[in-house]
């Protein structure tokens, strides 16, 4: 059976950890259970760069905008011999996200290793140690993409700039009635339009884990003709003119892993030039070194810079509590 968050505590069946009493007909697995954890690509749903900005201490992202009285006003007449011509120009504006490093050390010493040694198919005390640290670090970046750290930082689905709309959707989607499945597209499609004054469309639409596994069932029971996510698939399509529209299903927009409270749906246009998350140094490890020969320790390190938002009305939330 495949366990999903399973604590250290209950995955001990004992506390003599790897000093175990056998005999002459007792055979050592050299496969260990591993505890399980929640993964998911985060590259898949926020544009996420790789290796940019190493060891700076700020990111900074330019955003420019125009200075213009219109196309109308640039209309001349040849009429006379000269022209008093309109001019364009282009304001700047500074968007800015904080790097952040990250380091955990591993280590061992020359008893532990004389013992591990000892132990017949026992995997590598170091190799396992290793994958330990090198997990943490692949889990927490892919939390910060999406919840950022809590009092620092701020991910997909809790950008604080953008107002959550709690009244368009009050039910999950895989409980709701064909009636409501019938308006909702549109409805949320055209709050979208009105949040981005029409320049864009979204392309991406992010929902909570156990709504998206119930979108299985149909549509309308005595009609079992189409499934309520085939359904949600064609209207979002249809209501936004692109195929490669998704709906892709998130574990942290489950109320539990939320914020206790509410569910998290975000609609949002998937581009990096709408938002971006930055690894500036992935996981990289030094060496084991000593200074005494018998401790030894090695480095794991890494740096990011969470989720900028460089056109935050591209993002539109909805939340419930269903």
């Amino acid at each position: 059976m495949t366990v999903y968050n399973l604590g250290k505590d209950s995955l001990m069946l004992n506390d003599t950890g790897i000093s175990q009493v056998i005999d002459t007909l007792t055979y050592v697995s050299g496969k260990l259970v591993e505890q399980k954890f929640y993964e998911i690509p985060f590259a898949d749903y926020v544009p996420t760069v790789i290796g940019e900005g190493a060891f700076a201490d700020e990111m900074l992202y330019y955003t420019n905008f125009a200075d213009s009285e219109g196309f109308e006003t640039g209309l001349v007449s040849n009429t006379g011999r000269t022209a008093s011509l309109e001019q364009v120009d282009t304001h700047y504006e500074a968007i800015k996200g904080k790097p952040q490093f990250w380091a955990k050390k591993t280590n061992y010493t020359v008893l532990e290793l004389k013992q591990a040694l000892k132990m017949q198919n026992l995997p590598s005390l170091i190799e396992r140690r290793e994958k330990v640290r090198q997990k943490e670090w692949q889990l927490g970046i892919q939390k910060v993409a999406f919840l950022g750290i809590a009092g620092q930082s701020e991910g997909l689905l809790n950008n604080s700039s953008i107002t959550a709309d709690t009244s368009s959707l009050t039910v999950k989607l895989s409980g709701a009635t064909s009636s409501q499945l019938n308006s909702f597209v549109s409805t949320i499609v055209g709050l979208y339009i009105a949040n981005t004054a029409g320049v864009i469309l979204p392309d991406t639409f992010v929902i909570p884990l156990s709504d998206y596994v119930g979108l299985g069932s149909t549509v309308d029971a005595s009609f079992p003709i189409k499934t309520k996510m085939d359904f949600l698939m064609e209207a979002f399509k249809g209501a936004t003119g692109n195929e490669n529209f998704k709906i892709l299903p998130c574990f942290y927009c489950d109320k539990a892993n939320y914020d206790g409270t509410n569910n998290v749906y975000a609609l949002y246009h998937r581009d990096e030039e709408d938002l971006v998350f930055n690894i500036n140094v992935d996981y990289t490890v030094t060496q084991f070194a000593s200074r005494d020969n018998f401790n030894w320790e090695s480095a794991g390190y890494g740096q990011f810079t969470p989720v900028v938002f460089k056109r935050p009305e591209t993002v539109y939330y909805l939340k419930n509590n269903a």
